[in-house]
């Protein structure tokens, strides 16, 4: 997951400052008005981090359940929705997980292609 949000750091650097800003800034209310840099933020991260744009495909049932969730509960939202952060972490988890797993292997048959390369 460090690798992911080294990306969406990477690329979406100004998205993620300015968003955290506002969260800081807004506490603990800060929903509404940092909606905006939110939307930002998801938008960069999904065009530029494809592992990002995999776990919004393979996760959206989990991530559908946690938006009702915090919408049916916005001030207890941390314990009635214990259970689907749960699912999502593991949705998540396990995505991340493939798409690394996926990425060390084209790197490293990428490595073996240009050690043949100069043989």
């Amino acid at each position: 997951m460090d690798s992911v949000l080294s990306l969406v750091e990477k690329h979406c650097g100004l998205q993620l400052k300015e968003y955290g800003e506002c969260i800081d800034k807004h506490q603990p209310n800060f929903e509404s008005p940092c909606q905006q840099l939110k939307l930002s933020l998801t938008k960069c991260a999904e065009v530029n981090v494809e592992s990002v744009r995999s776990v919004k495909q393979r996760c959206q049932p989990q991530i559908g359940a946690y938006e009702d969730c915090v919408r049916a509960n916005p001030t207890d939202t941390h314990l009635a929705c214990s259970e689907i952060v749960k699912q999502l972490y593991a949705c998540t988890h396990s995505e991340v997980s493939q798409s690394d797993q996926y990425m060390a292997a084209k790197m490293q048959a990428h490595s073996m292609a240009n050690v043949q390369e100069s043989k």
